[in-house]
């Protein structure tokens, strides 16, 4: 498909705009005076109790070997410089939380009764403010979490003003959140190529689906930030969302990728299908009885994914050597960058569960989503432009070359066509058509054709059609026509004539005969007969005007 130059030169500004916003969104994003305050790190003079009773001392952020439904009481002074309004910023992960200042407690988290349907309150961020009189008292954090996983996790801490700790929020989270806005975006503007390619008649399904797993799977990355709390939502929704959007993803990629290159093992594909949404249905079910918890059903929604990546990336690599698939080697390359990114992110979070555990499967989303949807979309637009082709060769297999009216092929047809038994036709010839060819030319006689048919397409175009189905002649054909509509449509036609001839020399002039027959005279006539009909009735017209010429 061949791109205009005006295109070209738009899309290279569009990605240079897009390369500059990013570049400053990453650069310079920090130096609006809004946020001319900074916050400092509060990691380093922390101590804790270890299980032997010992007190430890520790740097954040880090990982003790804890047990799950255990408290982990962390201590430390808070700063003899504090000012007043200051706040301290902590992190939970699936952990409630409990802050005392020297022993009296100013924040409480997590422990709830209630928690949506589930054990853990989920992970969130917590500022508890300070004042001038906490100077040197004895801060004591209690986290505790019923999963061992999550028990012994302690995240970065900050301290500063409310606005600087927000800020340092926004700061590491905020390329992450454009980052999976980016997809999301992605995913709506090729769902909306979809509908907008439905409304005219065409269906695409592998752009519903592509846009359908990009936006699922965006909600999910977004998530994963937690920064959806600094706009209002809590930590309770956010973990639903989280866990939901991983469970379904893996729906509409296998419906993309069983759509989009017609893989042989259509059966697996819906096995998968129906085993993903098997999985999540079970996990919902566990989750609102109590039975187990998301984080508890976890493993197995990993693994039903890491299935489906496995038999996805095998099936495209049988598909590329194996069955010589012409869309085999960008299938296979395009799964085999996002598998790898998502296993990368998988043993980092079995390994440690890391504050961020869908950073490298963020990267390794965009590019397939970008790749793929660039591939479908690229694909469709050569698709179309075929059917565009197709429907042009059609156009001239059924389009008078000299005239640009239907030819002698598309009126047969019509004669085949379904009938409304009011049906009236005309047939038409040129008078004294040999001798303008004889006298003046084959130039000039194609210009004679060209203008009746002109004249005939004007006066007949919005109400039937016209075909030219011999040398001179003409033909239309009205779905819907009596007697007296018919004398008008001529009269119009003989208007044109008129126009034409004026000032014209009397050789060149044009001179129609015609005929006409109306088929709710006889109701079950048969177009072919209506055209008998009408081209005896041209033919007696003629003889009849040639007569009255000599005489």
């Amino acid at each position: 498909m061949r791109i205009s130059p005006v295109m070209k030169a738009y899309f290279a500004v569009l990605a240079a705009v897009f390369v500059a916003v990013a570049f400053l969104a990453f650069r310079i994003g920090g130096g609006t005076p809004l946020f001319d305050e900074t916050a400092e790190a509060f990691n380093h003079g922390w101590s804790y109790v270890d299980m032997q009773g010992r007190e430890q001392t520790l740097t954040l952020p880090t990982n003790l070997d804890w047990p799950a439904g255990q408290a982990l009481t962390l201590t430390h002074r808070i700063p003899d410089d504090c000012a007043e309004g200051d706040t301290i910023c902590l992190r939970s992960s699936q952990q409630s939380i409990r802050v005392l200042i020297d022993g009296t407690e100013v924040y409480r988290y997590g422990d709830e009764e209630d928690l949506a349907g589930g054990k853990s309150p989920g992970s969130a961020y917590h500022l508890i403010r300070l004042s001038e009189k906490d100077r040197g008292k004895l801060l004591t954090v209690v986290l505790l979490s019923p999963y061992a996983r999550f028990a012994g996790i302690v995240n970065q801490a900050l301290i500063g003003s409310k606005t600087a700790c927000i800020h340092s929020i926004i700061r590491w989270g905020l390329p992450n959140l454009i980052l999976c806005a980016a997809i999301g975006l992605t995913g709506l503007i090729i769902t909306g190529i979809y509908l907008a390619a439905s409304f005219g008649g065409r269906r695409y399904p592998v752009l519903l689906y592509l846009g359908i797993f990009a936006m699922v799977i965006s909600i999910w990355s977004a998530c994963e930030t937690r920064m959806l709390q600094l706009l209002g939502v809590s930590p309770a929704l956010e973990r639903h969302l989280t866990f939901l959007a991983l469970m379904l993803c893996p729906i509409p990629m296998l419906q993309f990728v069983r759509e989009a290159y017609r893989p042989r093992f259509v059966f697996g594909y819906q096995a998968l299908i129906w085993m993903c949404l098997g999985v999540a249905c079970l996990c919902m079910v566990l989750q609102l009885t109590g039975a187990a918890d998301y984080i508890q059903t976890l493993p197995l929604v990993h693994a039903a994914i890491l299935i489906c990546i496995v038999f996805v990336t095998v099936s495209a690599f049988l598909e590329m050597v194996r069955f010589k698939n012409p869309h085999g080697a960008f299938y296979a390359c395009s799964i085999l960058v996002f598998a790898a990114f998502s296993m990368m992110d998988l043993f980092r979070f079995y390994r440690g569960a890391p504050a961020d555990s869908s950073f490298f499967f963020r990267i390794g989303l965009a590019l397939y989503v970008l790749i793929l949807g660039v591939y479908s979309i690229r694909s469709i637009l050569q698709a179309m432009e075929l059917g565009q082709r197709s429907r042009e060769l059609t156009q001239l297999a059924y389009t008078d070359g000299l005239t640009q009216v239907l030819n002698r092929t598309a009126f047969e047809e019509a004669l085949l066509g379904t009938r409304t038994g009011e049906e009236a036709m005309v047939i038409f010839d040129i008078n004294s058509f040999k001798q303008v060819n004889d006298r003046h030319g084959h130039q000039a006689g194609d210009e004679l054709l060209c203008q009746a048919a002109r004249c005939i397409q004007r006066a007949f175009g919005p109400y039937g059609s016209c075909y030219r189905i011999g040398g001179d002649e003409f033909a239309v054909l009205l779905p819907r026509c009596n007697a007296a509509v018919l004398a008008g449509y001529l009269e119009g036609l003989r208007e044109l004539e008129r126009r034409y001839n004026a000032g014209r020399p009397e050789g060149l002039q044009l001179d129609m005969a015609y005929g006409s027959a109306h088929a709710s005279d006889t109701p079950q006539q048969p177009l072919r007969e209506l055209y008998a009909q009408a081209d005896a009735a041209m033919y007696r017209n003629k003889m009849l005007a040639k007569r009255t010429y000599e005489a």
